[in-house]
């Protein structure tokens, strides 16, 4: 059993991801604004959050900044109806643990990342030095060009598994903003549709 906190301003979609997830056995807490977000953030410890990337006030991004500046960071799940690459970067840079679209099987992959999130949790409380697999701050070192930033994966994070995740999800996000349309995701990513086949093939997508 996990506290979570489900944060959109689509009070509908609140609510069925409150009864799935009570179902699941969680502790589901649920609020329909950034700042409320914020009041509950400061005044509660959760295992888990969920957050909407666009609200009226506040956005998911904001929420996960806020969060990692005046709390212990906690898992940080990004939901959004209007993926782009841009923000899918911005998110996982800033160490959004998954950034997941909203598609009609929300509910169903909301419920594996959440799974998955509480293992990994549960791992790092087994283990203490044992980081949670987002990604770090970037790290800034002399390359034969000069100067690069780069991002190094956390100590205990396997680097293969850690870039397989980002990419897959990079081109779920593409995908998505092309309408599914393989031939656009691809221009959208800068890649040739061979590559992008051959990719899409590498994770199932």
């Amino acid at each position: 059993m996990a506290r979570l906190l489900i944060i959109d301003d689509e009070k509908s979609l609140c609510k069925v991801l409150k009864i799935a997830f009570r179902k699941k056995g969680h502790l589901v807490e649920t609020v329909s604004s950034g700042q409320a977000a914020k009041k509950k953030i400061e005044s509660q410890v959760f295992d888990l959050i969920i957050s909407d990337i666009r609200m009226p006030d506040l956005t998911g991004i904001d929420l996960l900044e806020y969060a990692q500046k005046t709390h212990n960071p906690t898992p940080f799940i990004l939901i959004t109806a209007v993926p782009t690459m841009s923000t899918a970067i911005n998110a996982l840079n800033l160490g959004a643990y998954r950034y997941v679209v909203k598609t009609d099987t929300l509910v169903e992959e909301l419920n594996l990342v959440v799974e998955r999130a509480l293992e990994e949790l549960a791992l790092r409380e087994e283990k203490p030095g044992l980081r949670l697999a987002h990604l770090p701050g970037p790290v800034t070192g002399i390359g034969s060009g000069g100067e690069d930033t780069i991002q190094i994966p956390p100590e205990g994070v396997d680097f293969e598994s850690q870039v397989s995740r980002v990419e897959k999800q990079y081109l779920q996000a593409a995908l998505h903003a092309a309408g599914g349309v393989r031939s656009q995701a691809a221009n959208v990513l800068k890649m040739s549709s061979r590559s992008f086949r051959r990719y899409a093939k590498k994770y199932g997508i």
